[in-house]
């Protein structure tokens, strides 16, 4: 059941959101038999209409996505070069830099999608130091329209620097479970299913760690008086939010080993999803961060969240997990429209509808310019031939939209 509402606190003040890739993120597919891969860490996919690729000249570059991660520092961008002399291209990661650099394997697959809709599936394969990922042939036959573009980020190893931080944050771990020297306590709230329960904590740490918890401490509040501190969220969120901010870490329970398949990404995705607001209110931007990446990977798989994505997105200022949800959500929008949460977003969230509506008539534009420019490569010299011919008559029959006429959003969208 669609739920708009989580039951939690208002979002606190926003802070600035680190864009962390362009493209949409989704989940990983095909890279299981990868030999050697390590704990997967982020996984993306890029597509690519094949017209824009015949476009280029010989030579000629096309960024399709850059990326950077916080943990392990390392980032990168994504693009495909039309070779010289044939029909040829290679896609390829390029400018791959950060401290943790050393840390991470891509694995990269290309997957191409034929004018009838028939999918290829690539091969996945490591890439190696010359950042080739795999190279496209004979794309300038016309039999294919599309490619996707996956990649895995896998961890394999730590540096030194690294496993100097593991030990203090493993330290810092212990302080958070033994409650060694603990000074604040701080009270979670029970429900009908659960009583509530005290969690003891460090207000050095915390306020070190979370503006919120610092202007509370040093403030003439009765918290700081007294000790304690009264937290809505729930238990098991502020868990999370305790030991990141302790650890700098964040580990779902899909990422510790956890089994169960479908239903523990679901209950990760869950996770994710209210420990986002819970970063929002304590102010803790990199946990943030870490929530956006987790359900960046989510959105672009299961469409029939997208809705819910945006508008959590919206409401705590992640702005890269937002374009993300608007694009899948115009990608499906008619079987969006189709679920019984549609009414709801619609009547609530006009300013979302709006902003959906802008970018539906972007992918509408790029699409009929893809297809202007097929059309034209197929008759050179620009004369007429039957295909153009064909269009036109259904152009007529109204089941093909006339150029520059594909949308207009002059006056209010019609649901």
């Amino acid at each position: 059941m669609f739920q708009m509402d989580f039951g939690l606190p208002a979002p606190g003040p926003r802070s600035g959101s680190l864009r962390d890739g362009h493209g949409h993120a989704q989940g990983v597919q095909g890279f299981h038999g990868v030999q050697g891969a390590g704990r997967l860490i982020t996984a993306s996919c890029s597509h690519l209409d094949l017209y824009q690729l015949r476009a280029l000249n010989q030579g000629g570059k096309l960024k399709l996505a850059q990326v950077r991660l916080q943990e392990p520092d390392v980032q990168w961008t994504l693009v495909v070069v039309r070779d010289f002399g044939g029909d040829r291209a290679s896609v390829r990661l390029a400018n791959v830099t950060g401290r943790g650099k050393a840390q991470v394997r891509f694995t990269g697959r290309i997957d191409t999608e034929s004018t009838f809709g028939a999918t290829t599936p690539g091969t996945a394969r490591c890439v190696g130091a010359d950042g080739l990922i795999d190279e496209l042939t004979n794309f300038l036959n016309g039999q294919q329209c599309k490619m996707q573009v996956h990649i895995a980020v896998q961890h394999t190893g730590a540096s030194a620097e690294n496993l100097q931080g593991d030990d203090l944050s493993s330290d810092l771990a212990k302080l958070l479970e033994q409650g060694v020297l603990s000074d604040v306590i701080l009270q979670v709230q029970g429900d009908k299913a659960n009583k509530g329960t005290d969690i003891r904590a460090h207000k050095a740490v915390l306020a070190a760690r979370s503006p919120f918890f610092q202007r509370l401490f040093m403030s003439d509040m009765a918290e700081s008086r007294t000790s304690s501190v009264s937290v809505d969220f729930p238990a098991a969120v502020m868990e999370h939010v305790l030991r990141f901010a302790y650890t700098g870490r964040l580990v779902l329970g899909a990422e510790a080993g956890v089994e169960g398949g479908k239903q523990s990404g679901e209950a990760d995705a869950t996770t994710a999803m209210a420990l986002l607001a819970a970063a929002d209110y304590y102010q803790l931007s990199g946990l943030k961060r870490l929530c956006e990446e987790r359900l960046l990977q989510r959105v672009g798989f299961i469409p029939e969240e997208a809705l819910h994505t945006l508008v959590l997105a919206d409401r705590y200022g992640a702005r890269a997990l937002k374009d993300a949800a608007l694009s899948v959500a115009a990608d499906h929008l008619k079987p969006l429209r189709q679920r019984p949460e549609w009414a709801e977003f619609a009547s609530n969230h006009h300013d979302l509808v709006a902003e959906l509506m802008v970018v539906l008539a972007d992918k509408l534009e790029q699409a009929n310019a893809s297809l202007a420019l097929g059309l034209a490569e197929r008759q050179p010299g620009g004369q007429p031939g039957h295909q153009d011919h064909h269009d036109a008559r259904t152009r007529q029959a109204g089941t093909l939209p006339s150029q520059g006429t594909l949308f207009s959003l002059r006056g209010p969208p019609v649901l």
